[in-house]
């Protein structure tokens, strides 16, 4: 007599094997950062438009948490002036300075709020390892795409610095929290 998988919740109920000597089976599958979404572990951060200088670090997102990585998803960044953009990562300790930028929960329904710290027109980091850069074009809106490379973890930040000075930036950050 063969091994029989029987329904772990106590149903009787016996999983079916096809002609093909396959299991046959069902399942959800849905993204990490979707999964994280719904747990209430996803966040967006945004500055406010000000008048930046040269060589300003627009937003910068550090991860405060020692339980939770940090996994950077999407940079959203738009200049009203050409510039060369620098997504960094401070790599020198320092002490964050600036206007205060609050997460946005990205499940509505969650009231859980994001271990990091913020701010926007940040003066206190040293620019640290370049991972990604590119010339923008004036009033053109630009996305980089991770593909979830690039984690944060414990201390560790993720800066959007514009090289020339300008009246107006945007930068939005998106990511999840994932358990270490």
């Amino acid at each position: 007599m063969g091994v029989t998988i029987k329904d772990g919740k106590g149903s009787g109920r016996e999983a079916e094997v096809n002609s093909s000597y396959a299991l046959v089976a069902a399942a959800t599958v849905s993204e990490e950062a979707h999964a994280a979404a719904l747990a209430g572990l996803a966040f967006t951060w945004a500055n406010a438009t000000y008048d930046y200088d040269a060589a300003d670090t627009i937003l910068l997102v550090r991860n405060e948490s020692r339980d939770y990585d940090l996994v950077i998803t999407d940079i959203w960044y738009w200049s009203d002036t050409e510039t060369e953009v620098d997504v960094q990562c401070p790599t020198a300790t320092f002490t964050i300075a600036g206007t205060a930028v609050t997460g946005v929960n990205t499940n509505r329904k969650s009231s859980i709020v994001a271990p990091v710290t913020a701010k926007c027109d940040e003066t206190g980091n040293v620019k640290g390892v370049i991972v990604y850069a590119l010339r923008a074009a004036a009033d053109r809106e630009y996305h980089y795409d991770t593909r979830g490379m690039l984690i944060l973890g414990n201390d560790q930040a993720v800066g959007v610095d514009y090289v020339t000075a300008g009246a107006e930036a945007h930068v939005t950050i998106a990511g999840y929290f994932k358990k270490i």
